[in-house]
């Protein structure tokens, strides 16, 4: 017991450090001991030194034309400014229109075969003999002025490195999708700055002396982390933070995109730790605290959650650790279902912090696996970007002139062939030869997972078919499956050119299901119940891998509704909603006439008492009413906004409806026989289910005739390309003991 308290409130106490308290910390310490770094003046341009732009691009057609005008527009002395382009095997279009910029001072470094990000940075770094090279990639666009504002530090000998700041927006909306959280990590910037602790740069925007480069391993994944801190180590520089250079950047358009790049990330954290380790020591100051704080902790704050899981499930017969544990249970639960909240609707967006927190520790988790297994490679692939059509004539006409040279280039034997001789190309092909399309045989071996977890976990299956069967109150759960497979047919489409990998995250899945499962055997019906859910699902993912798990999203968030819901947790519901449901229904009848007292719950007339037995029909109406709106929202074409105005109204409605029911139920009780009014009462249960739908779905098609935008199915227009798509009632009773369900 003390074992594991000890773990539990060690490792709470390491993630509370690294997200909440070293922000504190370090914004203290950067006012007590720390001060703004100020930039020399210059007199003249004659001043500022001679400065390289170097992008390092691998296939990027789509921007590299508008990155290079948008280079050459940079308000810096035109004699003391150079423009290089790394092109590292591009099979594409890349190097062919770089070199229609050429005539205006842009140059070309075609490097024939790929070697991977860090190897072309160091061929390029041998061909520049300026001053600074500022460090930008190919999908960035930097403000006018960002280069002259990098470039001024430098005539102050102290500075080795200067870190730009950098804006995330969504490629849709132009919005920053991380917005709050890049916020934070540019808060962590300016007080580390302070410090003279800035821990590496930005690689959209950061500028360094050519002196102090030197060649980095070819398989480095963060080179814009390990480059700046490498030269920090050698020759002691000051590495300065300027808030006014400013770059922009799209973000991953999808979350599988943005979860692939911040496990790329994890595991370049965990490979660049074998390189800087000396930045541990003690000697470095606030360097060292710093990297430790900010940089190490967040690296092991994944094994910290587990281990507050584990620990907390090992002590979960205390109250306090059993607590803790159901609530790291809701909040990573939470944390899938945010992923569904529309985009427009702002109100929830909060709950997508939830999303952020658990998919970058779980990006750390799979980076770590990938560090130590080996599979990180410095070879990098471009992120899948929106296409947009902006580019016009001028684009188009870019595009002719770079197929025209290449045709050109080829037929005169210039330029070189990358289709199959390529080394990094052929390593490319084998890392992915694991991934084909979805298919009839990967139904069949997902089937078959499921139908062996479902066989291993018989009792708890049985156990939930029988709730459903006989006890009225949780017959929802004998919808569910027909919810589930509605709504995966309808998204089949998705399944088009879906790539099917082998994946761990099922195992992990499997491994947290179990766990769950024997503890909940113990200690909690529900619990076991919900590990048997888990289990399956996790037995399909292993099958299938997350894309298809992405794709099919709605499908299996709606496996929820096979968990049957606790008597207790039943009451805790219905309870408040017993009260207010007889209050509104006493209001009712006082309108219309009907002489009715009431006392909590309990409603009399004529000397008859109807207690009404559970809010809105026990389970069965509201959760009834749920899941077919539930279908709707997922299968019509809809937009956000009416998607979460069905999904939250169908509860109110159904409780509203109960109230219709309940009226004349009451009156019957007071003016008929008991069993009339029982029959009544249960009859008029699954017809106001469905009025209070017909009337959801006017409510819907009221506001979608006033103009409420749609949007199509959640169907991406590209849904058959082979790129990933994400998006992303109460009863009553009578004193005679009778309980109206």
């Amino acid at each position: 017991m003390i074992f594991w308290e000890f773990v539990f409130w060690a490792a709470a106490a390491a993630v509370v450090y690294a997200y909440a308290g070293y922000p504190v910390v370090v914004w203290v310490l950067s006012r007590v001991f720390g001060r703004k770094p100020q930039p020399p003046i210059i007199a003249g341009d004659d001043q500022l030194p001679s400065l390289t732009l170097l992008i390092a691009a691998h296939n990027e057609e789509d921007v590299i034309a508008d990155r290079l005008r948008n280079a050459l527009a940079m308000s810096y002395p035109s004699d003391r400014l150079k423009i290089l382009v790394a092109s590292d095997g591009s099979s594409d279009h890349t190097a062919a229109l770089v070199s229609t910029f050429a005539d205006q001072g842009v140059r070309l470094l075609d490097l024939e075969h790929r070697r991977g990000k860090s190897s072309a940075l160091n061929a390029a770094m041998a061909e520049i003999d300026s001053e600074v090279v500022l460090l930008s990639d190919a999908n960035t666009q930097i403000e006018p002025n960002a280069a002259r504002s990098l470039a001024r530090w430098f005539a102050d000998p102290s500075v080795g490195i200067v870190c730009g700041r950098l804006m995330l927006k969504d490629p849709v909306t132009g919005t920053n999708a991380d917005g709050l959280y890049w916020a934070y990590e540019t808060f962590l910037k300016k007080c580390e700055g302070r410090l003279g602790a800035l821990l590496g740069s930005n690689g959209a925007i950061y500028a360094i002396r050519r002196e102090l480069y030197t060649d980095i391993p070819a398989r480095t994944i963060v080179d814009d982390f390990v480059i700046p801190l490498q030269a920090k180590l050698r020759s002691k520089c000051r590495i300065v933070y300027d808030y006014e250079a400013v770059a922009t950047e799209e973000t991953a358009h999808t979350v599988l995109s943005e979860f692939c790049r911040r496990s790329r990330i994890g595991a370049g954290g965990f490979q660049a730790l074998t390189m800087l380790w000396r930045l541990l020591s003690p000697r470095w100051g606030w360097l060292a605290f710093a990297f430790v704080s900010h940089k190490l902790m967040r690296w092991l704050c994944p094994f910290a959650l587990i281990a507050m899981l584990l620990a907390s499930g090992a002590m979960a017969r205390e109250p306090f650790y059993r607590y803790a544990f159901l609530a790291q249970l809701c909040f990573y639960l939470l944390s899938g279902l945010a992923v569904m909240i529309p985009a427009g609707v702002g109100s929830l967006r909060a709950f997508r912090l939830a999303t952020m927190f658990t998919s970058m520790n779980a990006a750390l988790a799979v980076g770590f696996w990938r560090w130590v297994s080996g599979m990180h490679s410095g070879v990098w692939q471009p992120t899948a970007r929106v296409a947009v059509e902006g580019a016009g004539p001028a684009g188009s006409l870019l595009v002719a002139r770079a197929q025209d040279q290449r045709d050109s280039n080829s037929s005169d034997n210039t330029m070189p062939d990358r289709s199959s001789n390529n080394p990094s190309d052929q390593i490319l092909v084998a890392d992915q030869s694991g991934i084909r399309r979805f298919g009839a045989r990967d139904l069949a071996m997902a089937g078959a997972l499921a139908a062996v977890a479902v066989g291993i976990m018989f009792d708890a299956w049985k156990d939930i078919a029988r709730l459903g069967l006989m006890r009225e109150e949780m017959s929802y759960v004998l919808l569910a499956p027909l919810v589930i497979a509605w709504v995966a047919l309808s998204r089949r489409q998705r399944l088009i050119d879906c790539p099917v990998r082998r994946e761990w995250a099922g195992l992990a899945i499997l491994l947290m299901g179990w766990v769950v499962f024997v503890y909940g055997y113990w200690t909690d019906p529900v619990l076991w119940r919900a590990a048997a859910v888990v289990i399956t699902i996790g037995a399909i993912i292993s099958a299938l891998g997350l894309d298809v798990l992405i794709r099919l999203l709605p499908a299996f968030v709606a496996a929820i509704f096979l968990i049957p819901i606790s008597p207790n947790g039943r009451y805790q519901l219905a309870e408040p909603l017993q009260t207010a449901t007889a209050q509104v229904t006493q209001t009712v009848c006082d309108i219309l006439g009907i002489y009715v007292t009431r006392s909590g719950n309990l409603l009399s007339i004529n000397g008859a008492n109807v207690t009404v037995a559970e809010a809105c029909n026990g389970m069965r109406m509201v959760l009834t009413l749920l899941m077919v709106c539930y279908v709707v929202a997922f299968t019509s074409p809809m937009s956000g906004y009416l998607r979460a105005l069905l999904l939250f109204a169908s509860p109110v409605v159904a409780i509203a409806a109960n109230v219709v029911r309940l009226v004349p139920t009451v009156w019957m009780f007071g003016h008929t026989s008991e069993e009339t009014a029982e029959s009544f009462h249960s009859a008029a249960g699954w017809v106001m289910t469905v009025i209070a739908f017909l009337f959801l779905m006017g409510v819907v098609r009221a506001l979608q005739w006033a103009g409420t935008p749609e949007k199509p199915d959640d169907v991406h227009p590209d849904a058959g390309s082979k790129r990933p798509v994400t998006e992303p009632a109460a009863g009553v009773g009578t004193s005679h003991a009778s309980q109206l369900a």
